[in-house]
């Protein structure tokens, strides 16, 4: 196979772009868009600067100022996708099956995308304080899951953080979590949470590991947080709000997928070979990766984050749960990517995963077909 073409100038991606926020239907999505923006336009962690941009909104819906947030910045915090898995009940695979639970729909929600996107976004506040004071502790636990995977005590504990406060916060929504479980369900308000995405890279000391939160309605992402401290990155979403990226002590930005529009131009990221191998995909995996231009294995959450950033253009992984995908979904679809299971159906449920910049997605799905 000769040398691959370089990439043309129009087809590299800008790695964090300056767009236009994007806004929902109504004039209050679009001015709670610009106060989370501008809230979080400031150094991450230092979210007192945005008291007077809330208290212009209050009465809109955002009831709580994020600078009620009293934990550390976030360059103070994994989960591998070796995760927690039970062969014997999807469920535990944090999948969507058929027949999973259907939960009580609440005559009125009295929260809006912006109340829900304000406490996740909190919450990752909370959960880099805790991680980051055990990421390299020398007393750190680490135990094997049944399917010999590992888990830290800095997982449990930061997902008991995460669960304690949606309890208090958010008492009719159903929860689910990577270590603590809970029922997929296809109807109301769930809260799903992967409290260390990448614990592998976490026990290690590789600093490519971030806490995963996701509000789903209907089974639908609404809401999703990627918080990487020990990156200095937190990437977020909101339904019809745009998709954003934080960057230590920078302000934050929207972004936006490429417009790549050729497999030959492309740039892919992925996790493993293994699973590839496992679903009997290796080859037709391979031969994807011969055709595009650039091929990284950045692994985990930052594949699809770096989609969205429109950094890569293409990520997939042949097996992963619901709580390693949730958040993504919405970040990679309200940056204007594509995000699909192998066989094109939408949404992050189907125990595997394809994100691409939209352009692509059709080519991707083709390539990989069993």
């Amino acid at each position: 196979m000769g040398p691959r073409p370089e990439r043309p100038d129009d087809q590299r991606p800008v790695h964090l772009r300056r767009v236009g926020l994007r806004t929902g239907d109504g004039a209050r999505d679009g001015a709670v868009a610009v106060a989370v923006l501008v809230c979080l336009s400031r150094p991450l962690g230092h979210t007192g600067h945005c008291e007077r941009a809330l208290h212009v909104l209050r009465g809109r819906g955002l009831r709580q100022s994020l600078s009620a947030a009293s934990t550390p910045p976030l360059h103070h915090q994994h989960h591998e996708h070796g995760h927690e898995h039970d062969d014997e009940d999807e469920l535990k695979h944090g999948r969507q099956p058929t027949g999973a639970t259907l939960a009580p729909v609440p005559a009125e929600n009295p929260f809006t995308i912006a109340d829900d996107l304000e406490l996740a976004l909190s919450l990752a506040e909370s959960a880099d304080a805790l991680t980051m004071r055990r990421f390299g502790a020398v007393d750190l636990r680490v135990d094997d899951k049944p399917d010999l995977t590992p888990v830290s005590d800095a997982d449990l504990a930061c997902e008991a953080l995460v669960r304690e406060r949606l309890a208090a916060m958010r008492p009719g929504d159903e929860i689910l979590g990577e270590e603590f479980g809970g029922d997929a369900v296809l109807s109301g308000r769930q809260w799903v949470i992967d409290p260390i995405d990448g614990t592998k890279n976490f026990v290690r000391g590789v600093p490519v590991w971030a806490t995963l939160i996701a509000l789903l309605v209907d089974g639908v992402p609404v809401v999703g947080v990627v918080s990487a401290p020990a990156l200095r990155r937190r990437w977020w979403a909101g339904s019809g709000q745009g998709a954003f990226v934080a960057f230590d002590d920078q302000p934050a930005h929207a972004i936006s997928a490429s417009g790549v529009a050729h497999l030959e131009s492309s740039s892919l990221s992925f996790s493993s070979i293994s699973g590839w191998a496992e679903r009997g995909l290796r080859e037709k995996f391979f031969d994807l990766t011969d055709e595009v231009w650039r091929v990284r294995a950045y692994g985990d959450f930052f594949s699809y984050c770096l989609v969205a950033e429109g950094a890569v253009d293409i990520a997939c992984e042949p097996e992963v749960s619901l709580w390693d995908l949730a958040p993504l979904d919405i970040i990679v679809r309200e940056a204007g990517g594509r995000f699909t299971a192998l066989d094109g159906t939408s949404g992050p449920g189907g125990g595997n995963a394809v994100a691409t910049n939209g352009h692509l997605h059709d080519a991707v799905l083709s390539a990989l077909a069993p």
